[in-house]
């Protein structure tokens, strides 16, 4: 459900004109490709550090790699504070972004402020990725 709410948020998004986004599935390391973007979904289900480590293992740390990380909550419950501030680690700077996102499992992806944020820097991170894949 929420694979299918990302890939229709971002084709539906207004800012890649009327051009489709190509999405593939990378369910093993190996179809990682590393000149293309790479959205690492994340589900918020203990520590956030901890999440995201496990994670990432074995992901290569990259500019063109953004962590999305899922809070199954409602709007009033969701984190005051972004993610991005709290993982610190080095380790963690290395990423093109990292987004926090909502849903819930009846719902899926809904509308809320931190859902506008970070369509907002999902759309950016993937226009520079691009910019940056047509100059080489």
């Amino acid at each position: 459900m929420v694979v299918q709410g990302i890939m229709s948020m971002l084709n539906t998004d207004e800012r890649f004109g009327n051009r489709k986004l190509a999405f593939t599935l990378c369910e093993h390391l190996s179809h990682i490709q590393a000149n293309l973007s790479l959205l690492v979904l994340c589900f918020n289900i203990s520590g956030i550090a901890t999440d995201v480590t496990n994670t990432l293992k074995g992901i290569p740390q990259s500019e063109n790699t953004a962590v999305l990380i899922f809070h199954h909550k409602d709007e009033h419950a969701l984190p005051n504070q972004s993610s991005d501030r709290v993982l610190v680690n080095p380790e963690f700077k290395t990423f093109g972004g990292i987004f926090d996102m909502a849903f819930l499992a009846g719902k899926g992806i809904y509308s809320c402020e931190m859902n506008t944020n970070a369509l907002d820097g999902i759309v950016k991170f993937l226009t520079n990725v691009q910019k940056v894949n047509d100059r080489t």
